[in-house]
């Protein structure tokens, strides 16, 4: 499991730096933005390791392309 802390983190950056919002974001990994709402705002609140790995392929594919 990754921290929530760290979770957030991505969250913040794609919000920040892909011109996503919040929605867009929940939608793009399978989640309800309700869901979003609730990682960002209660740390001990995680998402299941299926999440995490589809935001994590999300934040992966932002920063490939900000490379190129």
């Amino acid at each position: 499991m990754i921290k929530a802390t760290t979770l957030r983190a991505m969250i913040g950056h794609l919000l920040q730096t892909s011109g996503y919002t919040l929605a867009t974001i929940a939608r793009q990994i399978g989640v309800h933005e309700g869901t979003m709402r609730k990682l960002q705002a209660n740390e001990k609140y995680q998402l299941i390791p299926a999440k995490q790995l589809a935001l994590i392929k999300l934040y992966c594919s932002k920063q490939e392309v900000k490379q190129h």
